[in-house]
């Protein structure tokens, strides 16, 4: 999900919130650490509960976490909200 970011340069990133990849973060908290995808904003949904450690490195990098079931409306009122 990085390197596309890169390329890409999108407004939005809407992704699942799976735990940890390469490198061991997770890509929310990753896209926020690069200078090219800092500003990107990420909504991330999960059906896991999450480590308080999860939740505060999302917090940091600015990610909208939605717990599923979440509805479309939720997700466009987030997508709305960031854009």
């Amino acid at each position: 999900g990085l390197a596309p970011a890169r390329q890409q340069d999108p407004d939005l990133i809407h992704t699942e919130l799976f735990p940890r990849g390469k490198g061991g973060k997770m890509l929310p908290v990753r896209l926020h650490e690069e200078p090219e995808t800092c500003s990107i904003p990420v909504i991330a949904l999960t059906a896991h509960l999450m480590p308080a450690e999860w939740e505060e490195a999302l917090e940091r990098s600015g990610t909208r976490v939605l717990t599923k079931p979440c509805g479309p409306r939720r997700v466009l009122e987030e997508v709305r909200s960031l854009l």
